[in-house]
């Protein structure tokens, strides 16, 4: 079975939880604990991730233990460390969404959509498949978006800087709207309203200044030319649908696919290059689906409720 592919966060997260459990286990060693310390002090992500193992456990063992044993007994704590271990092993089994999930705040499953009032009055609208961990202080407002995409409106405040974090990036903002989707190893910026800078955390590569009706997308590496877009057609699953003007096939049944459980699978790749042109309810993509095959001409067929295979007709 191949392995996961992890982003740097995942597997940061998935090294905290198992040091942490084998720290709890009866036969630690002093070498354990030495290097256990270089690796928390090797990195300031590593400490960050320790933390959020400690305090998840913390959390775990204030409500699975009696109150009559908090403190008395490191048997509770031995057992409870040794459930961790079993979440991480069940986390390389059931993928990076699982320890992601663990370490948000607020998250959407398939076909989900969610709307969040931050503390500041700031809101943030999650698409399906998404996760966000907040990181709120009194001299910064920081989101990590941690898979999927999401739509902020912020609420103006100079003193404490709006910031969207991602692997390959951030988003600054200052009273703006705008949508940040983490797409593989790339991520999509598309404002709606006001201005943000955005760019890689490469400290040789300047933040691009985005208006209304911008967008751009980047990787820790490079950043591609800015577009000019129909921001509210890019945002449009706010409302319902994804809209589409002249894209191909693959691309927007790839769209489709995430608001959906299972998959859809196109059997004949030359299909995915025509092209398609409308706006499709993501509440019900078998309707979606059904006018597809009609004006192409292609043959849908359900194999089940979780496989749609798409080939050409006849």
């Amino acid at each position: 079975m191949p392995k996961p592919d992890f982003s740097d966060q995942d597997r940061i997260a998935g090294e905290a939880s198992s040091w942490f459990a084998r720290l709890q286990a009866d036969d630690a060693t002093a070498a354990d604990r030495a290097g256990f310390r270089r690796w928390h002090d090797a990195d300031a992500r590593h400490a960050r991730a320790w933390e959020e193992v400690t305090a998840i456990f913390d959390a775990t063992a204030q409500a699975w233990m009696p109150a009559q044993q908090r403190g008395l007994s490191r048997s509770p704590i031995r057992a409870l460390a040794a459930m961790l271990a079993l979440a991480i092993g069940l986390g390389a089994l059931l993928g990076p969404d699982y320890l992601v999930d663990l370490r948000s705040d607020y998250t959407t499953g398939t076909a989900e959509r969610r709307q969040v009032t931050l503390a500041d009055s700031s809101q943030v609208e999650l698409n399906t498949g998404s996760a966000i961990a907040l990181d709120w202080s009194d001299s910064g407002r920081r989101i990590r978006l941690l898979r999927g995409e999401a739509y902020f409106q912020v609420k103006p405040d100079s003193a404490r800087p709006f910031i969207v974090e991602t692997p390959q990036g951030e988003v600054r903002a200052v009273g703006t709207a705008f949508a940040v989707r983490r797409d593989g190893d790339r991520v999509r910026v598309t404002v709606t309203q006001g201005i943000v800078a955005a760019g890689p955390k490469r400290g040789d590569m300047a933040s691009l200044r985005l208006t209304a009706g911008q967008a751009v997308s980047f990787d820790k590496a490079m950043t591609l030319p800015v577009e000019k877009v129909d921001a509210q057609a890019r945002t449009a699953w706010r409302q319902g649908q994804v809209v589409f003007r002249q894209r191909p096939l693959a691309e927007v049944l790839a769209a489709l696919d995430r608001y959906r459980p299972g998959a859809i699978l196109l059997l004949d790749s030359a299909l995915g290059q025509r092209l398609v042109t409308g706006a499709f309810d993501i509440d019900d993509t078998d309707k979606a689906l059904a006018a597809i095959e009609k004006v192409l001409g292609l043959h849908v067929r359900r194999v089940t409720p979780y496989l749609v295979l798409i080939s050409a007709e006849g």
